[in-house]
Order: structure tokens, then C-alpha cells, then sequence
């Protein structure tokens, strides 16, 4: 009983050998080949030769490697075939006409067996390794003059040209990467102090720059500046009711930074600062001639996030005066508000009888019915 065992056992195992003793797909011809125009390589000629020679060496039609293609094997009209090999191979691919598309040496087609039963070291005989992690090697050729690790590293048996390598010294994180406190030195003294300098994880970062003069590059000052502009006739809807205008155009010369328009009728100021704010309205009468209306603007602000809204000292405006038929005029303001970050502002109109529109004169070549320019040197 114990010899039918035996013969059992022997049995599987033989079983088992040959089924991993078969060739391995090479799987590159499997998904498809293209020419230098990368269009499928239909009709493309494959020579294989054993690595480095020049030598013929077979590929299979079949995985138990018996039936073997003959020289050179054709590609499919989709540049593929399935074919079968085993070891270290050269291959030449050419186009249908035998043109060279490329050669790939030293190829290895490995069977599932073969894998299983290499004994050899993958790292030589000379490296053992243990939790080794290398990312982004590529060299033919390289010489090592100072070796260093970010975390203490023992090693064993490393040696490099013949010399045993006993320890590896642990690296600190360079500093060489511009920080911007290094701006504000410069800012305040015509030298950068090194202690400034960032460190590579970013640790000691420095948010923001502090200016103590005029922001100057390149020889001019740079303002932050907006221009927003109200081209449609503005009708308002109840007089004595003060209404926003909602802005229509802004031209890409007329902005710089430091300003958003966050809808058609509000402005958001970045930073805090002092910014100067001015512009225009034209009232355009279209009631009967001789009638006294009163027109006024003014510029509200909200520090909020437009809860609540505050009139603006010094950017009002308001005029009273008996109108002629069809009369164009303009009207004007001129201030300036202590914004802090994400102060919105706001252009509003009033007047006392609805028929006073505002609207461009039609003869200009860029009429527009309000206008409102804001800046700082402050931001």
C-alpha cells in the first residue's frame, strides 16, 4: 500500500513539472505592432536570434514549443501574432516590404517553470538585500563620491571599486530653495540673510512679502487698478429710490489685480488699503423741457460680506436744476475708502422723477451711461 503511494506521489509531481515546462506567450507581438507612423504593421517580418548573435532561435506556434514558425514569422493585418518562446531572445522587426522598424535585444520570454526554478539570486551572488527601495536608477555608468541617507542606514558586505563601504552618513534636508522672506530682505537691505532661506519640505515657509516703499519691477510702478463700465440706458424703476448700477463692460486693459467683480453691480477689494475711487454718471432728460429734477450718486461699501452697507463720505454727488427738452449732462464724484480684505462697493443713483434716464450721447465713440475707476498703490 505504502509503494502504491509512493507511485502516486511521483505521479502528480511528473504531471505538475510538465505543465509548468511549457513556453511562455511573448507578449508584445500578442498586442500589436505599428511602423514609424504608428500604423498597425500589417505584413510585418519578425527574425529571432538568440541574444547578441546573430543566429537563428526558434518561436512556437504552440506553448508545449513544438511547432516551430518559420523565419521571418508574418504579422496579422493588425501588426500581432501569438507566438510562443523560451531564454533570452534578439528580435528585428521589418515592415511588409523589409524595412528594419526596430531590434530588441536580450529579451527574456520566461515559463511559469523556469521562474519557479531559478535558485539563482536576482541581486548577484555578492548583494543580499533586505527591505531595499530604489526609485528612478537609470545607469551605465556611475561614480559614487559621497553616499548619504535621510534616515541612519547600517550596511554589510557593500563594497564599490573593491572598497568595503562600513557606514552611510545621515543627510540633512538642503536649504536652497528661495523663500519670500528672502524678498523682504532685499526689500529692507540690499543683502539676503542664508538663515532665510526654505527648506526643501517647506516647513519654515514664509506666507507673504512686506513692503516698506514703492512696489517698482522692471523700472515702472505697478497700481492695482479696475474700470468698470455701464453702456445700456440706466431707467429707474420708483424715484427718490436709490438703485444699483449694474455694470455691463470691462476691458482687459482696464484691469490690473487687486480687484473682482463679484456681480454685475459689485466690486470685492483683495487687500486692505486706502483706495481711491472716482468716475461719472450722464444724466439724459426725457421729460418736458423746463422741469426741475434732482439727480444725485453715491458709492456704498459693506466690510461684511454685504450684510449691511455703508455710504461712503466724500463720494457723493447731487445736482438740481431745470432740465431742457433732450438734455445730456454729467455728473461727477471723486473719494476714497479705508477697505479692508473683501470690502464690496457699490455705485448706486438717485432721482426725483423717473423720466431722467442715463445714457451716453450718442455722438461719442464710446458712450456709456456711468463709470467707475477704482485704485491703490496699497494692496
Amino acid at each position: 500500500m505504502f509503494r502504491k503511494a509512493c507511485l502516486l506521489i511521483a505521479a502528480l509531481v511528473f504531471v505538475a513539472a510538465s505543465a509548468y515546462a511549457d513556453g511562455a506567450v511573448i507578449p508584445f507581438l500578442l498586442s500589436g505592432l505599428v511602423d514609424l507612423s504608428q500604423t498597425a504593421l500589417s505584413g510585418g517580418q519578425v527574425y529571432t536570434y538568440a541574444a547578441g548573435t546573430t543566429n537563428p532561435k526558434a518561436i512556437y506556434a504552440d506553448k508545449a514549443l513544438t511547432s516551430a514558425y518559420t523565419q521571418p514569422l508574418i504579422l496579422d493585418s493588425d501588426g500581432r501574432a501569438i507566438a510562443y518562446g523560451s531564454g533570452l531572445y534578439k528580435f528585428v522587426v521589418k515592415d511588409a516590404v523589409g524595412n528594419t522598424v526596430f531590434t530588441a535585444d536580450n529579451v527574456e520570454i520566461n515559463s511559469l517553470a523556469e521562474i519557479l526554478t531559478d535558485a539563482t539570486d536576482p541581486f548577484g551572488t555578492d548583494l543580499a538585500q533586505t527591505n531595499l527601495t530604489v526609485t528612478n536608477l537609470t545607469a551605465a555608468s556611475a561614480t559614487i563620491s559621497t553616499l548619504a541617507a535621510l534616515q541612519p542606514t547600517t550596511l554589510n558586505g557593500l563594497s564599490m571599486n573593491n572598497t568595503t563601504i562600513t557606514a552611510v552618513a545621515t543627510a540633512t534636508t538642503p536649504a536652497g530653495v528661495p523663500n519670500l522672506q528672502q524678498v523682504t530682505d532685499l526689500i529692507g537691505s540690499s543683502s539676503i540673510n542664508t538663515d532665510n532661506l526654505m527648506y526643501r519640505d517647506g516647513s519654515n515657509a514664509s506666507p507673504s512679502v512686506v513692503f516698506s516703499g514703492t512696489f517698482n519691477p522692471a523700472g515702472g510702478i505697478y497700481n492695482a487698478y479696475a474700470k468698470y463700465h455701464r453702456v445700456a440706458t440706466i431707467t429707474l424703476a420708483a424715484p427718490n429710490t436709490w438703485t444699483d448700477v449694474e455694470f455691463d463692460l470691462t476691458l482687459p486693459s482696464d484691469q490690473s489685480f487687486g480687484f473682482t467683480q463679484l456681480s454685475s453691480s459689485t466690486i470685492q477689494i483683495a487687500s486692505a488699503s486706502m483706495v481711491e475711487i472716482n468716475g461719472c454718471t450722464r444724466p439724459h432728460w426725457t421729460g418736458a423741457a423746463t422741469t426741475s429734477v434732482t439727480i444725485a450718486s453715491r458709492v456704498v461699501y459693506s466690510n461684511d460680506a454685504g450684510v449691511s452697507w455703508s455710504e461712503a463720505r466724500c463720494l457723493q454727488a447731487v445736482d438740481s436744476r431745470e432740465n431742457g427738452e433732450n438734455e445730456v449732462g454729467t455728473l461727477r464724484f471723486a473719494g476714497s475708502i479705508k477697505a479692508v480684505a473683501g470690502t464690496r462697493v457699490k455705485l448706486q443713483l438717485h432721482v426725483s422723477n423717473v423720466q431722467m434716464l442715463f445714457a451716453g450721447w450718442p455722438s461719442f465713440d464710446n458712450p456709456v451711461s456711468a463709470t467707475i475707476n477704482l485704485f491703490t498703490s496699497g494692496l
